[in-house]
């Protein structure tokens, strides 16, 4: 963490953000036609506004922190590989959305920032998934991929493909666009009003 990053004023506030953080990921929703397996929470809003504020370090530790938390609390199905996993993804939305957002600090950098890090993380997740999560759940949790399969096909009747990459484009890409728009759009509203309360840390 930079000298600039490393500050009391901005620990303390990655502390409370990324214990805000871990509480709102565990309040999860399932999104209709992606796989049963993946589901959607909101605690990427709290990070990114927290990055924006402090900068796209401050994004890595609070992600770190919160996937920390929820691995040391909850335990791990998966040999903390989907914590692994989930701890990139969400870095892979966050750091590239502050970098840019720094740059002007304008509500126009706030927003390509969020949609450069949506279409990164969209891409991550596609090829963590397909080449880490999902072959984690069928190692760890003894699924096999048929059954992979059916439980996508549950939720979405167009995943018919025998292989995994159905799974990944008509599920993980959906998710990902779901996922990240709705994390944007709660950013850009609530921003502003939470971004008042940090300065005052």
């Amino acid at each position: 963490m930079s000298s600039r990053t490393l500050t009391t004023r901005n620990i303390t506030k990655i502390a409370i953000l990324s214990l805000v953080s871990f509480i709102l990921m565990e309040f999860e929703i399932l999104v209709p036609f992606t796989p049963p397996f993946y589901k959607l929470d909101v605690s990427e809003v709290v990070i990114m506004i927290g990055a924006f504020a402090m900068g796209p370090i401050a994004g890595i530790w609070m992600e770190a922190i919160k996937n920390l938390l929820n691995a040391m609390i909850f335990g791990t199905t998966t040999a903390y590989v989907g914590e692994f996993a989930a701890f990139i993804m969400g870095c892979s939305y966050v750091v590239p959305a502050a970098y840019i957002y720094q740059k002007h600090k304008d509500i126009k950098s706030a927003i390509v920032g969020m949609l450069c890090g949506s279409a990164s993380a969209t891409i991550v997740s596609t090829i963590t998934n397909y080449y880490i999560m999902i072959p984690a759940y069928i190692y760890f949790m003894g699924f096999t991929m048929e059954q992979i399969i059916s439980m996508s096909n549950s939720m979405n009747p167009y995943v018919t493909i025998e292989n995994l990459w159905g799974v990944v484009v008509l599920g993980t890409i959906p998710f990902n666009i779901v996922k990240w728009s709705i994390v944007s759009i709660l950013v850009k509203v609530l921003y502003k009003h939470v971004s008042v309360i940090l300065k005052k840390f």
